[in-house]
C-alpha cells in the first residue's frame, strides 16, 4: 500500500488503525509487532509513527493515533479512479484475452512473478464476468500461501468484492495441502483428493467467465514442490530458505488462456461432483 523500504511496518500500522482508530503507541505496537519479522526497537517504532505523521497519513491527538481523514479520502479517490480505469470501464484492456479459437500465453521467469499475474488475471476476469461468478479450479498442490501469503489474502479480498464463489479441487491429501486449507474463507469450497485428477501432474487449471486457464510449471519445479509436499509431516519440516529457493528460482512457467468451453465444463462437473461430498 505504502511505497518505500519501510512499507512492511507502515502498512501494518495503517491496517491496525483501519480496524480501530484512536489507539495509543503501546496498543498499536502490541497489535503490529507479531506480524513484523524483525523485532522493532523503541526508537524504530516511534520513528515509524513520526514518519507517517510527516507524510500526513496519521494524526496524533493527545496520546492516541488515528488515520488522517484527508488521507483516507485521497486514497478512496485514487482507488475509485484505478477501479474505473482497470476494471469496470477500462479505456484500454490491461490484459489481452483470447477471442474465438485464439490462445494467449503469458510467460514468467519464476513462480512468484507468475503468482502475482495469476491473481491479477483472475480478478480482472471476475470484474467482467456475468453473474453468478464461480471459479472452478484444480491444483496438484496448494502452494500459494507458503509462497505469497499476503498477496493471496489480497487476492481473496478482490474476488470477494466481485462476489466470486470458488470450487477448488486439490489432487493431494498431504499435510501441507491440509494445512494450507485453513486459510480458505467461506467463499471457497474445496475437496482434497488422495491422488491427482489429471494425467498432466504439472499443471493447474481454472475456469471462470468462459475462459479456460492452464497454469504450467517446469518439470523441475513441479518435482521439487511435489517432493516438499510429500516429505513434510509438520510445518516445522518446511525450511524458509528452501521455500525461497523454490519460488524465486529461475524456472520457466506460463499461463495459457483460451475459450475452451468443453474443457471448462469438464472441470466444472468434476468440482460439483466431488465438492458435493464435503
Amino acid at each position: 500500500m505504502l511505497a518505500g523500504q519501510n512499507e512492511r511496518v507502515d502498512d501494518r500500522i495503517v491496517e491496525a488503525l483501519a480496524e480501530r482508530p484512536a489507539q495509543t503507541a503501546a496498543e498499536l505496537l502490541k497489535k503490529v509487532q507479531p506480524s513484523i519479522e524483525n523485532k522493532l526497537t523503541v526508537q524504530g517504532w516511534y520513528k515509524a509513527l513520526r514518519r507517517l505523521i510527516a507524510q500526513e497519513v496519521l494524526i496524533k491527538t493527545g496520546k492516541t493515533y488515528s488515520l488522517n481523514t484527508r488521507w483516507i479520502r485521497s486514497v478512496m479517490r485514487w482507488s475509485e479512479r484505478a477501479e474505473r480505469s482497470h476494471l469496470t470501464h477500462p479505456p484500454l484492456p490491461t490484459i489481452r484475452l483470447p477471442r474465438g479459437r485464439e490462445r494467449v500465453t503469458y510467460h514468467f521467469k519464476n513462480l512468484l512473478e507468475m503468482d502475482v499475474f495469476w491473481g491479477h488475471l483472475l480478478v480482472y476476469i471476475a470484474a467482467h464476468a456475468k453473474k453468478p461468478r464461480v471459479l472452478y479450479a484444480y491444483n496438484p498442490h496448494f502452494w500459494f500461501y507458503l509462497a505469497h501469503e499476503q498477496a493471496e489474502q489480497e487476492y481473496n479480498k478482490g474476488m470477494n468484492d466481485f462476489g466470486v464463489q470458488t470450487m477448488l479441487l486439490i489432487g493431494s491429501k498431504s499435510f501441507l495441502d491440509r494445512w494450507n486449507s485453513q486459510f480458505f474463507d467461506r467463499s471457497i469450497r474445496h475437496w482434497l483428493h488422495p491422488v491427482p485428477l489429471f494425467a498432466n501432474v504439472k499443471n493447474a487449471f481454472n475456469y471462470l467467465g468462459g475462459y479456460w486457464m492452464e497454469v504450467g510449471l517446469s518439470p523441475g519445479t513441479s518435482a521439487v514442490i511435489d517432493e516438499l509436499f510429500t516429505r513434510a509431516k509438520s510445518i516445522e519440516d518446511v525450511s524458509p530458505l528452501a521455500l525461497l529457493n523454490i519460488f524465486h528460482a529461475e524456472q520457466a512457467c506460463s499461463i495459457s488462456v483460451s475459450c475452451s468451453r468443453s474443457k471448462g465444463e469438464r472441470l466444472k462437473k468434476m468440482c460439483e461432483r466431488y465438492i458435493r461430498k464435503s
